[in-house]
């Protein structure tokens, strides 16, 4: 994520990541913070890159900030 410019990745996060907001369609945003935080925090990645939000949603884990991220696409 040092090399990278992050305007693209939040683009990419809000804009083209339509499987978790699917998932958690009609829940409302307590029910979506808490299954967010009980996600095991853990990226998919080593350091120096983040998931986006689908990549959290499918593989059921996520760091700090790959979760403010999904929670973020889903609440918009």
């Amino acid at each position: 994520m040092d090399y990278i410019n992050w305007d693209y990745f939040a683009k990419a996060a809000f804009e083209r990541n339509p499987v978790s907001r699917e998932a958690l369609k009609g829940k409302s945003e307590e029910e979506i913070r808490k299954i967010i935080l009980e996600l095991p925090n853990k990226s998919i990645y080593s350091d120096g890159r983040l998931a986006l939000p689908d990549e959290v949603w499918t593989f059921g884990r996520g760091n700090g900030l790959e979760k403010i991220f999904l929670l973020q696409n889903v609440l918009q």
